[in-house]
């Protein structure tokens, strides 16, 4: 075993020992496990899960007891004895791995800083960082936290330190960068080279030497710089005296509300600001209201604006220090005039030309159009005579396509499960279904078996006709597949994705690459169990006035067989719950909370779509009826967007 180890590939470049005192090492083949003797404990290879890993960078182990191992190409962990890649991150190389206090992990990459989001050890979300979102870089080497639950993280310019806790739109708070200005001479940080020493004390390696991070002298300048307007110019140029519509002025920046020439557009502002810290960090935060959409940033000392349209401005200005602390701002209103042929009375005057030369013409056309009239009148004749012949086969197809429609419609209708039925299981049960057109692709499905009872809800790809045979298809397969011997949720939707496939011949990768969403549920009255599967939807539980989403998985049952997705194994959840008398489960498809509000032609959202489930269960209205009102006072007089389905049951 010894002579194994000696083989492997000398670039080594992640080392950690556990608590067993063994010495993890990591290398191109894959992960040595040693003891203190020098024998191999375990190896992890491509057998283990470890595929395409690009050499070990770096080994951490979270506080819940998870080996996280960043690589060449992505973020592995361990989980019992195989290596499980987190695929969001790709072929990223991963330099550094640390945890903060709420148990998220954070990674410095070649493709900026992410977090990982958890929740009861399970990956919730991953938020990626970069230039964009706020950082002063896109690649970082090393990172650590402080006991502020601050990210200091080592780039190649330097170290950026913010929040751990992220704004709503991903952007990073509290941020402060250091670099050769601040005395962080090094600037080029190594890769996973840095250590805290849990005391306020943060040690980086850099390609000039060790640096040394103290959160005790990292003080907060309160104090904000001092802002002052120095000058105007006009097309770059300094001017002695402005000659404006407004007056001449020698010192344009004392005239109160100044109005300019209309080619006086070419102007550029320049400004000072001095602060007491870091005055070489100094920053500007400007705005020309009339003009600029948004503040702008910026370290320079001028800003211009060429070719500035006639009309009233203001220019905001700010200063702000290294510690984000701001001046007072300093505002300067000013006019661009426009010229003479931008104003009302040239205007005016075009006008009346125009319509004077408008009259002349009318006159002339007139006189043309009374002759042209007389032989387009028996033209017209003849037209019509053939138009009310095609109307009358147009409206007559129309019928036809329509009592069609209508027919399809009843045998669909036949399909779906009586209401009576499914109310001889739930004492307390309703279902609104609304197709947006005639027919529809939404539909649900029940069966009962005893104590046990089967129900979903179910969204296929498109609406009206397509949707239709859709639904009816999907009823048909579900129909065959679930039977007494067949009462495993994560199962059915396996056999309804392979079914699904199968009938539209998916796998040859023809047109017919349509799917469904879909939420299932399994009723055991005698156990009080509730056991749910779901391909992309989700459902809502109810239970002593508590609401909860559990999701779905992010995969559909059939479609999408790209040469990529039809190497994907999709396998569905099966989530288990022990009930209460009186719980309510709600089940869906999307076209209730992404139907478009004729307000803020936005969609309603979940989070609202929730609290209307809530509320109809202690509002004294019949609960479809009540979500039909709120849904109708939602959308206002916008039309219904897609198939709507929401059915809800009480738990006995």
């Amino acid at each position: 075993m010894v002579d194994r180890i000696n083989n492997l590939k000398t670039n080594l470049r992640g080392l950690w020992i556990d608590e067993s005192k063994n010495i993890w090492i990591g290398c191109y083949q894959g992960v040595a496990v040693v003891n203190n003797e020098n024998s191999l404990v375990k190896w992890y290879d491509a057998a283990k899960g470890l595929k395409k890993h690009g050499g070990i960078m770096s080994f951490y182990k979270d506080s819940a007891d998870v080996l996280w191992m960043g690589c060449g190409n992505g973020l592995f962990y361990k989980h019992n004895d195989s290596i499980i890649k987190v695929e969001e991150t790709y072929n990223n190389a991963i330099y550094s791995i640390r945890e903060d206090k709420a148990g998220d992990i954070w990674c410095a990459s070649d493709n900026g800083i992410f977090k990982i989001c958890k929740k009861e050890n399970i990956i919730k979300d991953i938020i990626w960082l970069n230039e964009q979102n706020g950082l002063s870089s896109s690649q970082f080497f090393t990172l650590e936290i402080n006991n502020k639950d601050q990210v200091l993280a080592g780039s190649g310019v330097g170290v950026d330190k913010f929040s751990t806790q992220l704004s709503t739109s991903n952007h990073i708070q509290n941020f402060k960068h250091y670099d050769a200005i601040d005395g962080f001479n090094g600037v080029e940080c190594n890769s996973n080279c840095s250590l805290n020493l849990l005391n306020g004390t943060i040690w980086f390696g850099t390609i000039k030497g060790v640096y040394k991070y103290e959160e005790r002298k990292d003080l907060i300048s309160n104090i904000a710089p001092k802002l002052d307007l120095i000058d105007i110019r006009l097309d770059q140029e300094k001017m002695e005296t402005w000659n404006t519509k407004s007056g001449n002025y020698t010192d344009i920046i004392k005239a109160i509300n100044p109005n300019f020439y209309y080619d006086q557009n070419h102007i550029t502002f320049d400004f000072i600001g001095i602060s007491m810290v870091n005055n070489q960090k100094i920053k500007y935060s400007y705005w020309l209201e009339g003009f600029d959409e948004n503040w702008y940033l910026t370290s320079q000392s001028s800003i211009t604006y060429p070719n500035i349209s006639p009309g009233s401005y203001v220019f905001h200005l700010k200063a702000i220090n290294a510690d984000n602390i701001e001046s007072d701002t300093i505002n300067y209103p000013f006019i661009v005039a426009p010229p003479f042929w931008k104003t009302y009375w040239f205007y005016f005057a075009v006008v009346i030309i125009i319509i004077t030369l408008f009259y002349i013409y009318i006159k002339l056309r007139e006189r043309q159009l009374r002759f042209n009239n007389i032989r387009l009148e028996k033209k017209v004749e003849l037209r019509t005579s053939q138009l009310k012949k095609e109307k009358g086969k147009v409206e007559k197809q129309h019928r036809e396509i329509t009592n069609s429609i209508n027919y399809a419609k009843r045998i669909q209708d036949t399909i779906l499960p009586e209401e009576e039925l499914i109310k001889e299981y739930f004492n307390d049960f309703f279902v609104l279904h609304k197709p947006k057109d005639i027919v529809g692709g939404d539909f649900y499905w029940y069966r009962c078996f005893g104590n046990i009872s089967v129900i979903a809800t179910v969204d296929c790809t498109g609406h009206g006709v397509p949707g239709g045979f859709m639904s009816m298809m999907g009823s048909l397969l579900l129909d065959k597949i679930v039977q007494r011997k067949n009462l495993d949720t994560a199962q059915i939707l396996k056999d309804l994705n392979n079914e699904i496939i199968r009938v539209l011949d998916q796998n040859s990768g023809g047109e017919l690459q349509d799917g469904m969403d879909i939420a299932l549920c399994l009723v055991d009255k005698e156990n009080k169990q509730l056991s749910f599967s779901g391909a992309r939807n989700g459902i809502v539980l109810i239970s002593d006035g508590k609401i909860s989403k559990i999701d779905a998985d992010l995969f559909s049952v059939g479609g999408s067989f790209s040469k990529k997705s039809k190497k994907m194994k999709r396998d569905f959840k099966n989530n288990q719950f022990s009930f209460k008398q009186g719980d309510w489960v709600f089940m869906y498809s999307d076209g209730y909370y992404d139907q478009l509000s004729d307000k803020t032609m936005t969609s309603m959202g979940m989070e609202k779509f929730k609290g209307i489930l809530k509320e109809s269960l202690s509002n004294d209205m019949d609960k479809k009826e009540y979500l039909l009102q709120e849904l109708d006072a939602w959308k206002g007089s916008f039309p219904q967007i897609d198939d709507l389905l929401v059915m809800g049951f009480k738990l006995e």
